[in-house]
């Protein structure tokens, strides 16, 4: 399970898989090789990116905080970003309808070579009506795509 960039993971991914092969692995015995992301899912892309700006940007805000407040630069400040549309043009998260968000993972899966994928979908000031209909969605509605 990893939190970095798509090319990295998917360098993470061929190096496992080799090695796994060279050990005798069988390929549909592989372990899950897998990526955390943050997703939001709603009604509309507009609804879903409303929520996780707000939300994404308080969660990093906690994040850095005490790293920062101890003169300490944030270590993985530049894998997060501090506003989400950097990190979603960095493939790094996604907000959008059950069709954004399928086409997303599907576009995960096939960059980087992962067959687990971890969805975040309650963070920082995220309301829990807005995650709680996120989660809905996404069972509903995205994660039958992936059976």
């Amino acid at each position: 399970m990893t939190l970095i960039p798509d090319a990295g993971v998917k360098a993470v991914a061929e190096g496992y898989r080799a090695a796994w092969k060279a050990q005798g692995g069988n390929e549909a015995d592989i372990p899950r090789i897998g990526v955390f992301r943050h997703v939001v899912v709603a009604a509309t892309d507009d609804k879903a990116r409303e929520a996780m700006r707000s939300a994404y940007r308080q969660w990093r805000h906690h994040m850095a905080f005490l790293w920062e407040w101890g003169g300490i630069p944030f270590p993985i400040g530049a894998i997060y970003p501090a506003e989400f549309d950097t990190l979603e043009g960095m493939h790094m998260g996604i907000a959008g309808t059950p069709e954004t968000v399928r086409r997303y993972i599907t576009e995960t899966v096939e960059r980087t070579g992962i067959n687990y994928f971890v969805a975040d979908m309650a963070f920082g000031s995220l309301p829990y009506e807005i995650a709680a209909r996120s989660v809905e969605l996404f069972a509903k509605e995205v994660m039958p795509a992936f059976r």
